[in-house]
């Protein structure tokens, strides 16, 4: 029920750490609480970006659009230019619901 409207990678662009931002789009039909989210990169690059803190992704009204900054470490990670790929997971749970479900994907972006 996610869909990506925009995203990109900085280099040192997240308070001194190198991150990713996904522009997400709730087209779950329900308003969705996130616990958890992640990407692990893939290919020459690798690694784990993380969302570290979820509380402003709780109470996601369904066609609302939230910013998602996954955090790769400090400056350390990837430079400017360089290609990088990785895969998406992100769980979450309808605000009605007890289960958990995941909702996955890839991306391949050029660091900025």
């Amino acid at each position: 029920p996610l869909f990506i409207s925009a995203f990109n990678a900085l280099n040192n662009g997240c308070s001194g750490n190198d991150c990713i931002n996904l522009e997400l789009i709730n087209n779950g039909g329900t308003t969705l609480n996130i616990l958890s989210a992640q990407i692990t990169l893939t290919g020459v690059i690798t690694g784990t970006c993380s969302v570290a803190n979820t509380t402003g992704l709780q109470s996601w009204a369904s066609g609302a659009t939230k910013t998602l900054v996954f955090n790769c470490g400090s400056n350390s990670v990837y430079s400017a230019g360089a290609n990088i790929a990785g895969n998406i997971q992100i769980n979450y749970k309808a605000q009605a619901s007890a289960l958990t479900q995941t909702s996955t994907g890839n991306i391949r972006v050029t660091v900025q």
